[in-house]
């Protein structure tokens, strides 16, 4: 009886070892899925942290850009030059007339070629950077305003060299102003489309 005793606890003890070896293997296999999830999750922040980097880096990037065209523009232009900044470009400004003689002209004055180089040697120092010419109406005539625009951006293409994908013309509501505005800014199409691919690669 004793001996019958002796086998019932080996056999509960070899059950209870089984059962605890089984958990065991369990919990590690558990553990190691845990592990790989954790591991998947960090490569996954890391990408996440290399492409905001990469984000910020053509931010920051862009903004010491400006500085640059800021500083060429006032160097070329000189003082009495209409110069600002807004939203990470510089911005020139000039009148119609100094263009054209007249508010309702689109045809740029031979007087006028020589501020419209400085303009292009800007570009030409910068190549990274692209420019809008928004031709400002206060009289809604946005189709004039447009005209004028494309001008400006017709006389950087031929006349002085500057590559047409980095040249953009619209006309605008001038909201109480007319006149042209230059907007140097950096390629905002190249820019977006780094960030769609950076996303597009996280997925």
């Amino acid at each position: 009886a004793r001996a019958e005793s002796f086998e019932a606890q080996v056999k509960e003890l070899q059950d209870a070892n089984a059962t605890l070896l089984k958990n065991l293997n369990s919990f590690a296999e558990v553990s190691n899925k845990n592990s790989e999830n954790i591991n998947m999750v960090m490569a996954k922040l890391e990408e996440k942290e290399n492409q905001l980097k990469a984000i910020n880096n053509t931010i920051a990037s862009n903004d010491s850009t400006a500085i640059v065209v800021l500083t060429n523009a006032k160097q070329t232009l000189g003082e009495n030059a209409k110069i600002g900044v807004s939203n990470g470009s510089v911005i020139i400004a000039t009148t119609l007339e100094s263009l054209f003689g007249t508010t309702s002209g689109a045809t740029v004055k031979t007087e006028s070629l020589t501020w419209l180089e400085k303009i292009a040697n800007i570009l030409k120092a910068n190549p990274k950077v692209s420019i809008t010419i928004e031709g400002l109406s206060m009289t809604g005539e946005l189709d004039t305003a447009a005209e004028q625009a494309s001008a400006v951006g017709a006389v950087l293409q031929n006349q002085f060299s500057i590559d047409r994908t980095r040249v953009h013309a619209i006309g605008m509501d001038g909201n109480f102003k007319e006149g042209i505005n230059l907007k140097l800014h950096p390629n905002y199409k190249e820019f977006y489309t780094m960030v769609k691919e950076n996303m597009k690669s996280s997925n």
